[in-house]
């Protein structure tokens, strides 16, 4: 089924693999493939498709799709699905009502971002936090905000 350098399955192939509730045995393969470190196309998106039509996990399949995404972002299924997804779960990956309320334009800044980001609103919020901190301050200088790779962030300011 996959070999340790090269992933050879195709969607059809996970698919028809999900639908004989295989599920669970393919997505350890396709996390074999993850571990091995060989970027693939699809491979992601398959994880993906494993968590959402065989574990029912919408928030694991958007993350693997998100991460389908950094890697293709030309991959017009898995960006689709994950627009699927999003509406779907959007209410529980918003801030709450409280903080809506509380910080309008944050909440519009997220919702902005939700496509685009793995971070989690409440990661989102304290480098808004920080921004705007910086901001009322008055000070000039520079406000940096670092995207790592997988998802992290932080944020860096200088005078």
């Amino acid at each position: 089924m996959f070999c340790r350098s090269f992933w050879h399955r195709n969607v059809a192939g996970v698919m028809a693999a999900i639908k004989a509730g295989k599920h669970e045995e393919t997505l350890l393969e396709l996390n074999e493939t993850k571990r091995l470190r060989k970027n693939a196309k699809d491979v992601d998106y398959c994880r993906a498709l494993c968590f959402l039509l065989g574990e029912h996990d919408a928030l694991h399949a958007r993350q693997a799709l998100l991460e389908e995404l950094r890697y293709f972002p030309e991959n017009t299924a898995a960006r689709m699905l994950l627009y699927d997804i999003n509406g779907r779960v959007r209410s529980s990956l918003l801030p709450p009502v409280e903080v809506t309320k509380r910080e309008p334009l944050f909440a519009l800044l997220c919702d902005a971002l939700l496509d685009h980001t793995m971070l989690t609103w409440t990661r989102l919020y304290g480098l808004y936090r920080l921004a705007k901190e910086v901001c009322c301050r008055d000070q000039k200088g520079v406000l940096m905000e670092c995207g790592v790779a997988g998802g992290g962030s932080g944020g860096a300011a200088r005078s």
